[in-house]
């Protein structure tokens, strides 16, 4: 009988550490792990290299986000399928003041600003940095349950799980690149992310002049409308409101620039030409140009209807000015 050594022990000993970390490497973990402070789950996913997914809940109001808690969150698929992929924050806006304190709800309230949370229960999926890679805010079809409702998030993003990898590659270069290539790699990552809200990332955008100061990419054309909204809101809270709209409108009229943002840059100086009651006629003006920029596009369908409202407006002031005058005529006489 062979006689059992402490070499052979040793080995023995060795070889079951070596199950027992891959049992616990492939195996589902029993729970998730939670931030509830957005600054926090940032710095966490630039020392992980993760991307950061973003739940906006209501946790004692909205049935949809109960049953995310209840059965999405504990569940084997969310677990290992999502939970170990990217760094997990939920920021709860309860009807109830005394579940969180007013300091974290007023932080919550800043992120889900800095979002443009469109309703809760809404989930973002985010770099490190905040560029929002996709948005998901759920179904509304009241013929199937919360449940479903909830699971459907997660359907949603596991979609997203490839474009999410690719973004964290793209990022690490782009943040050792220099110069022109850096712009270029910007250019890429923007491509890369939700194009529903390029507009809120105007840091990462900024990027490409400050780094491509000659415009040897020819970018600039491409991302002037973004580049000038800054501008143009820092003249508006100044009070400088004309100049802000002649911003808009120099770069609606810039020739190299996309038909797309030709029409955004004159309806949003239409926008607030309304909104800050500088005339009807000229606000008129602003949307027959984003109208005629393309035609056939579908702002311009929405364009021709808010024209055909306010022109309705305009005449029912009239008639009702005149009548007025007619009124004040005859208890004259």
């Amino acid at each position: 009988m062979k006689s059992i050594t402490f070499k052979s022990i040793s080995k023995l000993i060795l070889g079951l550490l070596v199950i027992l970390v891959l049992i616990a490497c492939s195996s589902t973990p029993t729970e998730a792990h939670w931030l509830y402070d957005f600054e926090e789950a940032q710095g966490l996913a630039e020392q992980e290299s993760k991307n950061i997914l973003l739940f906006f809940v209501g946790s004692d109001w909205d049935e949809v986000s109960i049953a995310l808690s209840n059965d999405i969150f504990p569940s084997k698929s969310f677990l290992s399928k999502i939970a170990s992929e990217y760094i997990l924050v939920q920021l709860d806006f309860p009807q109830d003041e005394n579940l969180i304190t007013e300091e974290q709800f007023y932080r919550n309230y800043d992120v889900a600003n800095r979002f443009s949370l469109e309703g809760i229960p809404s989930a973002v999926l985010a770099t490190k940095e905040g560029y929002i890679i996709d948005k998901y805010n759920g179904i509304a079809d009241d013929e199937i349950s919360d449940a479903e409702k909830a699971a459907e998030f997660i359907k949603q993003i596991q979609k997203s799980k490839k474009k999410s990898t690719t973004i964290i590659s793209t990022v690490k270069k782009m943040d050792k690149a220099e110069g022109p290539k850096k712009a270029k790699l910007v250019d890429t990552i923007l491509n890369q992310l939700n194009p529903d809200y390029t507009y809120l990332h105007t840091e990462l955008i900024a990027q490409i002049p400050e780094h491509d100061p000659d415009n040897t990419t020819k970018l600039h054309e491409k991302y002037l409308l973004q580049l000038t909204y800054p501008k143009a809101m820092e003249a508006l809270y100044t009070g400088d409101y004309e100049n802000a709209i002649q911003m808009l409108v120099e770069v609606a009229e810039n020739k190299k620039i996309s038909k797309k943002d030709s029409q955004e840059a004159y309806y949003t100086a239409a926008y607030l030409n309304e909104q800050m009651n500088l005339g009807k006629e000229q606000t008129l003006i602003y949307l027959q140009l984003a109208h005629d920029v393309d035609p056939e596009s579908e702002i311009a369908q929405n364009v021709q209807q808010i024209i055909s409202m306010i022109q309705l407006e305009m005449e029912e002031e009239e008639a009702f000015y005149y009548s007025e005058e007619y009124r004040t005529e005859g208890n004259a006489n």
